[in-house]
């Protein structure tokens, strides 16, 4: 669910990380294990080494990097909090 500590609902979007063990889980589905839950000017999905730690857990290697953006500055656009995106994930065989 995402949400603002201030119920805003015209930005100009936003950037999530989902991070993970990729020895444990994969993204299934296209688009990276993404569904997207409405339509947005710019929008996009990869995976993503991470090299940085960024999470602090030595466990997750990889993320998913999700962009959700809009041109006119009207993201989401929609009362809050409102879901974005459902993630599938697949555990990997041992």
């Amino acid at each position: 669910m995402y949400t603002t500590s201030n119920q805003e609902q015209s930005l100009t979007g936003v950037n999530i990380n989902i991070h993970f063990d990729s020895s444990v889980l994969y993204p299934t589905v296209d688009n990276n294990g993404i569904d997207y839950q409405f339509d947005t000017d710019i929008q996009g999905t990869s995976i993503v080494n991470e090299t940085k730690d960024l999470y602090n857990d030595a466990q997750t290697d990889q993320y998913i990097q999700l962009v959700y953006s809009q041109l006119n500055s009207s993201f989401p656009g929609k009362d809050l909090p409102v879901e974005i995106p459902t993630v599938h994930f697949q555990t990997q065989e041992p």
